[in-house]
């Protein structure tokens, strides 16, 4: 039975690793724009915030099983409340991304307000609060197909969110430092919240190929920060 239980906790961990992916390029967008000095605090408190949310939503797993169940019917598309979370985490995550894209393409006075307003730290644990909520619901259901020992679950998200912290804080100084890794960055959640739109109406596309080709990006724009950082030795 332990060993049994050993092996559940290594194949949850190794899911949640995986699919936090997703995630963790979210908050390291979210939060690159608060000051420099709040940043650090911007992502504990979000993401311990998170976690207990994770936490409650875990003792309510009942009620999470029953969000599977259809409540709107259009035609041949039966939507269950699951379905319409992945649809508004989708939409927010494009609305977010075109934002981005729009601040990276024009630094206009007028914008200033727009970014003023997504850069109050308030709103930022809210949407890291938020999406990380729409990302979880499927992580705990999966969780809860894999085994019912609820500790295990609670001890598997504890170390997620964890690593999350460490990850993202890598992934923010990225970031900052090459405009071109938060291009990738950006559209990669920019597909992302196109996938979560299909996936709630039904149309599902495998994430394996979002990530073969964010990684595959990310790997040609290494390559060039080495050959630009050669040459500059060189001269």
């Amino acid at each position: 039975m332990f060993e049994n239980d050993i092996f559940k906790f290594f194949t949850l961990l190794l899911l949640e690793i995986i699919l936090g992916i997703d995630n963790v390029i979210f908050i390291s967008l979210a939060v690159i724009k608060v000051p420099d000095s709040l940043r650090n605090k911007v992502r504990y408190i979000g993401l311990a915030l998170a976690l207990i949310m994770r936490l409650i939503a875990l003792q309510t797993a009942s009620i999470l099983l029953s969000l599977n169940k259809p409540v709107i019917f259009l035609a041949q598309l039966h939507l269950s409340p699951n379905n319409l979370f992945m649809i508004f985490g989708g939409v927010f995550l494009i609305y977010h991304s075109i934002c981005e894209i729009l601040d990276d393409i024009s630094k206009k006075a007028h914008d200033k307000n727009l970014h003023n307003l997504r850069s109050n730290p308030y709103l930022i644990i809210l949407q890291i609060i938020l999406i990380d909520l729409v990302f979880s619901i499927d992580s705990i259901l999966t969780a809860i197909g894999i085994t019912y020992n609820i500790f295990i679950i609670q001890l598997v998200f504890i170390i997620s969110i964890i690593l999350t912290i460490l990850f993202s804080k890598h992934i923010i100084e990225a970031i900052t430092k090459y405009s071109n890794i938060k291009t990738i960055a950006v559209m990669f959640v920019l597909i992302l919240g196109i996938i979560l739109v299909l996936d709630g109406i039904h149309i599902k596309i495998s994430h394996n190929y979002l990530y073969f080709t964010f990684i595959f990006s990310i790997l040609v724009e290494i390559i060039n920060i080495i050959k630009k950082s050669s040459n500059s030795l060189i001269q």
